[in-house]
């Protein structure tokens, strides 16, 4: 945990920060109108764009990286949701959060295993991040 910020300088800050807000600034908006792909309300894309770099940077293996939703993660995500949805045409009243947000923790839990390193199967092969890559 924190690795990605082994080597953090604190005059890294003067322009991280800056950067981090010119960031915040073009893609929220985006971030809002990317979860309607999945039939998701707009605020959790505001969540995911918060809540994700957040954990990334306490979880992931870099510091070098952007995490948040974008449409080809949505355009996934709904066909995921899809299946499932479609699976118990019954259930008229289905959370559509709710399945979302397990989807993403099963995804999460599945990529990072106890001991940080990837948990995918032999048909991919470890990238320089240690996680893995096509």
């Amino acid at each position: 945990m924190l690795r990605g910020l082994a080597g953090f300088k604190k005059d890294w800050l003067r322009s991280d920060i800056p950067a981090g807000l010119s960031i915040a600034a073009v893609g929220l908006p985006s971030a809002i109108a990317y979860p309607a792909i999945a039939g998701l309300p707009p605020e959790t894309g505001i969540y995911a764009s918060i809540v994700g770099p957040i954990a990334y940077a306490l979880f992931g293996p870099s510091r070098l990286l952007v995490v948040g939703p974008d449409a080809a993660t949505m355009t996934v995500l709904a066909a995921a949701m899809t299946v499932i949805i479609a699976a118990d045409p019954a259930a008229a009243n289905i959370d559509r959060v709710a399945i979302a947000s397990a989807l993403a923790l099963g995804v999460g839990s599945r990529c990072r295993n106890d001991d940080g390193a990837c948990g995918c199967d032999d048909r991919y092969h470890r990238g320089r991040s240690g996680c893995c890559q096509h």
